[in-house]
């Protein structure tokens, strides 16, 4: 079981920096002199506030106005739509959505990102999170070792099989675990990892990271832009430590899962991502749900880009992620050759 003191104190002060560290994408420098301060005005910006309060208004964001990128990103915008109203009209999907931010500039789009999937493996992303954070505030909490107890008829479930070297009985550290789950997304060691929190532990964490819908130890359901969010937590360092979002994002950097957002990118260029897939019962009728998320780190400029979807066909939805990638990758590309 977790040392819950311990984590409370930690999620108080994560949430503290992502507070302090809330500007995200929109990064100024200081200059010393005024001669050194480029000619060009800053861009305005948008600032989006807290406003549930009364009195205060809790700055959360500051997003950086790029007239000419914000034209961009509306013709990425409709391409994706385009694509998505073509493979409705095919009968290949049933919905689609998706979450773009650009992590230097701070411009960010949506297509129903708001809607909720079955988060499926995606919510091994958060789960690892909630680990950490009992890691940094109880050093050497993931050495402990434990031993490996796999459940056959798990991984027979997985249609992304996992091949994973863990041998039944040997005891691996939970760092270990942790690689296991996130590189082959596997659900053994996802379970012992889980098993060893309450859920109230991770209501916790979850919570805190703006994901608190939960059904025992899964997530019961999760938005484009929320599973986006938490790789940009990641990405700036504002909920762990710079070294423990680190450690995370080369996790993902390692996935063997290629079929999604990868496949739409150029060979070698690097991607921090976790996919998620889901067949299975829902209000009575059969449902088909594939999602990729993640930090694709482009040659001019990272963002990042979560596609969910719901369909009939699991290699049909792939396909349709990887072609969101590609036409992302694309226009961006085009956008910013000088």
């Amino acid at each position: 079981m977790a040392d819950r003191r311990g984590l409370a104190v930690t999620v108080a002060l994560a949430l503290t920096a992502f507070a302090v560290g809330a500007w995200g994408g929109a990064r100024l420098t200081v200059h010393s002199t005024f001669a050194e301060v480029p000619a060009h005005p800053i861009p305005p910006s948008l600032l989006v506030r807290d406003r549930s309060l009364e009195q205060a208004a809790p700055l959360l964001d500051c997003l950086l106005r790029d007239p000419a990128r914000e034209v961009r990103l509306a013709l990425i915008r409709s391409a994706v739509l385009d694509l998505f109203e073509r493979q409705r009209a095919a009968g290949a999907l049933e919905i689609g959505s998706v979450y773009f931010r650009d992590l230097e500039a701070g411009v960010e789009f949506g297509i129903d990102d708001e809607q909720s999937f079955v988060p499926a493996s995606l919510v091994k992303i958060p789960l690892l999170m909630a680990a950490l954070v009992v890691e940094e505030s109880n050093p050497g909490y993931m050495d402990r070792p434990l031993a490996y107890r796999p459940q056959p008829a798990e991984r027979d479930r997985q249609r992304h099989r996992p091949n994973v070297d863990m041998v039944p009985g040997v005891s691996y550290s939970l760092w270990r675990y942790a690689e296991a789950m996130i590189v082959e997304s596997d659900n053994n060691a996802t379970n012992a990892l889980a098993d060893l929190f309450s859920p109230d532990d991770l209501a916790e964490v979850f919570a805190a990271l703006g994901t608190a819908r939960l059904a025992g130890h899964d997530l019961e359901a999760l938005t484009a832009r929320q599973m986006g969010g938490l790789f940009r937590l990641l990405f700036d360092a504002t909920f762990l430590s710079a070294e423990m979002s680190e450690r995370v994002l080369a996790l993902g950097g390692r996935s063997t899962f290629r079929e999604g957002l990868v496949a739409g990118l150029p060979r070698q260029t690097k991607a921090s991502h976790k996919f998620g897939e889901f067949i299975g019962e829902l209000g009575g009728k059969l449902v088909t749900q594939l999602h990729d998320c993640g930090v694709i780190y482009a040659p001019k400029g990272p963002y990042v880009l979560c596609v969910m979807t719901r369909g009939d066909d699991i290699a049909t939805l792939s396909k349709v992620v990887a072609e969101v990638s590609r036409i992302v990758y694309d226009g961006l590309d085009e956008a910013r050759r000088p």
